[in-house]
């Protein structure tokens, strides 16, 4: 169920108040009463009023409006009217006999582990919970420590292999290290002929290249600087600045030049005319020959 519920139960035996909270027990409390003594009814008034007044601070309690009252006898029906008066609740009378035996709810008990009450003190159970924390840590470090070890033995063992495999290559490197400097000298030299016998890019190819690409229209050349390691400098004029950006993207779509820097388009006007001058450096492409 939901909201507060009341419970007493008297088998003859003991004479208990229980409440429940959401279907969940969240009190007990033994009576010392007894259903014959005259002052039962002002005790269990008592007894639930200082319960709920106890449990509200923890638990936010609300006002309940039954009270279940189980025993293996019956209940004189004067009691039953006078405890409802007493108490303001519904008092709804239940017989022992009717429930199921011990051993289903022993059952459930052990199915439904959430509901359940554990009436072992909470010391008791935080120390076992502490010696199984401990014993369980103890077992923790010692793996960890141990796998630390052999991790580090394992990195020793590495760490002097390849000290030893270091060692042999910085002989290796010592006994060809002459040989090795003279390539590598070799090999510029090679670089630098390479780039002064290759006529792929020289100064007459880039010369045919950049007027090729001039879009029809008044468009001319003023100067023109060529450089091997620069590339080619053009300083000219147009009609206006859009035949000049589209020079620009000509030339970058040539497979001559790598790319286009150094970029400036301005506009003046020449004996009353309005020009567009402009300059840009064609960087040479300069991909190895396959």
């Amino acid at each position: 169920g939901y909201g507060c519920e009341i419970i007493i139960i008297d088998d003859g035996i003991d004479f208990a108040l229980v409440v429940l909270l959401n279907g969940n027990p969240v009190a007990f409390r033994s009576l010392h009463s007894q259903i014959d003594d005259m002052h039962v009814v002002d005790e269990l008034d008592y007894e639930i009023s200082y319960t709920l007044t106890t449990l509200d601070t923890e638990y936010d309690v609300p006002a309940p409006n039954k009270l279940h009252y189980w025993s293996s006898n019956e209940v004189p029906a004067a009691l039953r009217l006078k405890l409802g008066e007493k108490t303001g609740l519904i008092i709804e009378h239940d017989n022992l006999s009717s429930l199921p035996p011990l051993s289903e709810g022993i059952a459930a008990r052990s199915l439904y582990v959430k509901s359940r009450i554990e009436l072992i003190p909470q010391e008791w159970i935080d120390l076992q919970v502490r010696k199984a924390l401990r014993k369980k840590f103890t077992l923790i470090s010692s793996s960890i420590a141990a796998v630390w070890i052999a991790v580090l033995l394992v990195f020793f063992g590495i760490y002097k292999t390849r000290d030893m495999e270091l060692a042999k290559v910085r002989g290796r490197a010592q006994d060809i290290e002459p040989a090795a400097r003279e390539a590598l000298q070799n090999r510029r030299k090679l670089e630098a002929l390479k780039v002064y016998t290759d006529r792929s890019d020289s100064s007459i190819e880039c010369l045919r290249e950049v007027p090729l690409l001039l879009p029809i229209g008044d468009i001319e050349f003023t100067r023109y600087n060529y450089t091997k390691e620069k590339g080619v400098t053009l300083h000219g004029s147009a009609a206006n600045d859009s035949m000049v950006y589209d020079y620009f993207n000509t030339l970058k779509k040539s497979g001559l030049f790598e790319s286009l820097k150094d970029e400036s388009v301005s506009t003046k006007p020449v004996k009353g005319v309005r020009r567009a001058f402009f300059s840009v450096t064609l960087v040479l492409n300069r991909e190895e020959k396959s």
